[in-house]
């Protein structure tokens, strides 16, 4: 009696085995899809939508966590629950892109217009004998030092962009934006409409 038990015993673990090894390859190729699919759109994903691919780091070493552990139904089903986030992912990192291209657009258009503008009023009021009510000497030297710093910005927020880091150049971008209008405040200026966007 206790023969048989043990021999029953031993097919039931058998064939345990059996069914769980008969998906190891499975999950190992959907791990392996998975992980291209990934690599094939990481770059921009991270620097679009860092919060979902992160979010598909985390699924793929859950699926290559269980895959060690011998778990290859749930390394499996991790593993083909990624396809589905990096086509999501892809979708969400394309049309960020396009939202920072086109905001990128409207500032780089925008921003050399306000600073040659201030440049201008800024040598007329330093040539001029009497500033305008409201405006000092000290409020002249800000403006002057200020538009060093826009140029200098600027550059930075080009150089940026032209690595094609467009969040840092659109980040930048609005900083100067924000500062150049400051300045024509302080220069008794009017503000462009684009620039109260």
């Amino acid at each position: 009696m206790m023969k048989q038990l043990f021999q029953v015993l031993a097919v039931g673990v058998f064939l345990l085995l059996a069914a769980c090894s008969s998906n190891k390859e499975p999950a190992s190729q959907a791990i392996k899809s998975a992980q291209a699919a990934y690599d094939a759109v990481k770059q921009d994903g991270l620097r679009y939508a860092p919060e979902k691919a992160h979010a598909i780091e985390t699924a793929l070493s859950s699926a290559r966590a269980s895959f060690d552990k011998r778990d290859y139904d749930t390394a499996l089903s991790t593993a083909n629950s990624v396809n589905s986030a990096v086509s999501d992912l892809a979708t969400a990192a394309a049309a960020r892109k396009d939202q920072l291209t086109q905001t990128w657009a409207d500032l780089s258009n925008g921003i050399p217009k306000m600073v040659g503008a201030i440049k201008i009023r800024v040598n007329v009021l330093s040539k001029s004998k009497k500033l305008p009510d409201g405006l000092d000497e000290a409020g002249l030297d800000g403006a002057r030092n200020g538009v060093a710093d826009l140029d200098r910005m600027w550059a930075d927020a080009t150089a940026s962009y032209q690595s094609g880091n467009i969040a840092n150049a659109v980040a930048t971008a609005t900083l100067i934006k924000d500062q150049a209008v400051r300045i024509m405040s302080t220069l008794g200026m009017p503000i462009p409409s684009a620039a109260g966007n």
